[in-house]
């Protein structure tokens, strides 16, 4: 999965990249594009599986994330063609668009208020009600406001309205408010120190991870996971996808070969201590055919035969 982030100078996207990711804004060797990071999303349920089964290998859902150079008002963007970063940005999934709620007197205010008039002044292709055969039609031009938009709202260290994110008017499917600049500061800490640091700052939970949950939400994917000794693994796949899809997300021969799917959720299989047996005395333990409707936090184990 990917997420591209974008924003004008000055509203905080690459506090906001640092914070998301951990990861250093700056280009590498002078490199004009985006800077790339990969996050791994951290789902309390598959950590569950993992600490159940230690297994060989654990996997998480990973979400590449890049942050491009700041929105123009030229051609240019200190290097890269305004023409490469539209192409650039329709192989992203879903676009996280930051915006700044602070003043800064060193840029001026004036670009968040020309983000609003062009989203009130135009409709974006999504708000557009087509039919299933045009929007498979429309699917090959790649339009950058079909696309999920995901709105992020850089506010102060102290201070700020964290409910300013849902005033900005916009087809956004998702809206979060982030103090980019602590969070990028927890990012950079160990993992074993950030519990103590947040706990000073009275931080119960890091918006980043809502933001990762969020840009889920908002592009309409949802995470089923396969588990066992060898490897517990998280797949994203788009909500409404049925047990075929979901053999074919794993591996072409198992939806190939598909036979059945065996499938259990993961809150059931919580509940009885993780124990196959009890799920099956209970009636939880299921057995569906291709048609069926993969259900976020299900357990799925695909048998095929090719």
């Amino acid at each position: 999965m990917k997420l591209a982030i974008v924003g004008a100078k000055g509203s905080g996207k690459s506090t906001l990249f640092r914070a998301f990711t951990g990861a250093d804004a700056t280009p590498v060797g002078g490199n004009a594009g985006p800077v790339v990071a990969v996050v791994k999303v951290r789902d309390p349920r598959l950590e569950w599986l993992r600490d159940k089964y230690q297994p060989k290998k654990y996997t998480p859902v990973a979400v590449e994330v890049q942050d491009f150079p700041a929105l123009p008002d030229r051609a240019e963007i200190e290097g890269m063609k305004l023409s490469e970063m539209l192409a650039a940005l329709r192989e992203a999934e879903g676009l996280i668009i930051c915006v700044r709620g602070f003043e800064d007197p060193t840029y001026p205010h004036a670009a968040l208020l020309r983000i609003r008039a062009a989203i009130e002044d135009g409709k974006p292709v999504k708000s557009v009600e087509v039919s299933e055969a045009d929007k498979k039609l429309l699917r090959g031009f790649r339009f950058l406001s079909d696309k999920p938009w995901v709105l992020v709202v850089s506010i102060p260290e102290t201070g700020g309205d964290p409910k300013l994110a849902e005033t900005i008017p916009g087809a956004f499917e998702a809206r979060v408010a982030m103090r980019a600049k602590i969070e990028s500061e927890v990012a950079e800490l160990e993992p074993a120190d950030r519990a103590a640091f947040m706990a000073d700052l009275g931080i119960h939970e890091l918006a980043a991870e809502s933001l990762l949950h969020a840009s889920f939400l908002a592009m309409g994917t949802i995470s089923f996971f396969t588990s066992g000794e060898d490897e517990v693994r998280a797949w994203p796949i788009r909500r409404g996808a049925n047990a075929e899809e979901a053999a074919g997300r794993i591996h072409s021969d198992l939806a190939r070969g598909f036979i059945r799917a065996e499938v259990y959720s993961y809150d059931d299989f919580k509940a009885v201590g993780g124990e196959e047996a009890a799920l099956k005395k209970l009636g939880k333990f299921r057995v569906e055919g291709r048609e069926y409707v993969v259900r976020d936090g299900d357990i799925v184990n695909i048998r095929f035969s090719v």
